[in-house]
């Protein structure tokens, strides 16, 4: 029977729970004689019956749909990601589209993966501080750079005092002309 029927039939019984009464001897309100030898229910069929009242079998068809519900959604997230696995770890040849295969070889293909990714993200840390260190040169260079500069101009502006046939010479080597 599916969940639909089941639930209509408890919706169709007065929505009340269902108790052992008068010590034990009937299911109130339903009014099942507790006296099997008699065209009653045994005791232990009371107990059951008074148990899974409508407001229970509702409650508990309540939680299977939900659960049903949550089992398909996760059913939708498993595909997905098996797919997207199978597609990372390149194991089309291992897995069939509806599913069927090897997952254990793509799971060690995706440890292996994840190994390999591990080892890259070391080399881009040590890569990453090998940059900052060279920035740093770089920066301290350029700082070397701004004070010789600065030590040239001052030079030029001596270089004024100097008689102008030996501050020429002085200019083409601050020129980088090496020439005599």
């Amino acid at each position: 029977m599916e969940l639909e029927e089941l639930r209509k039939i408890a919706e169709a019984v007065k929505q009340e729970p269902w108790v052992l009464a008068g010590g034990n001897e009937w299911i109130s309100p339903i009014g099942i004689t507790v006296d099997y030898d008699n065209g009653g229910v045994s005791p232990v069929e009371a107990e059951f019956i008074a148990t899974f009242d409508p407001p229970t079998v509702l409650a508990l068809l309540s939680r299977v749909e939900k659960a049903e519900r949550s089992c398909r959604l996760l059913g939708k997230i498993i595909e997905r990601d098996g797919k997207n696995l199978v597609e990372l770890t390149n194991s089309q040849d291992i897995i069939a589209e509806d599913g069927d295969g090897d997952w254990e070889v793509v799971w060690e293909r995706a440890q292996e993966m994840k190994g390999r990714l591990e080892q890259a993200e070391r080399v881009c840390v040590k890569l990453r501080n090998r940059l900052d260190a060279m920035r740093r040169q770089r920066d301290g260079y350029q700082a070397q750079a701004r004070k010789a500069e600065q030590a040239v101009a001052r030079v030029r502006t001596e270089l004024g005092y100097i008689p102008e046939s030996f501050s020429a010479r002085i200019y083409k080597a601050l020129d980088g002309d090496t020439r005599g």
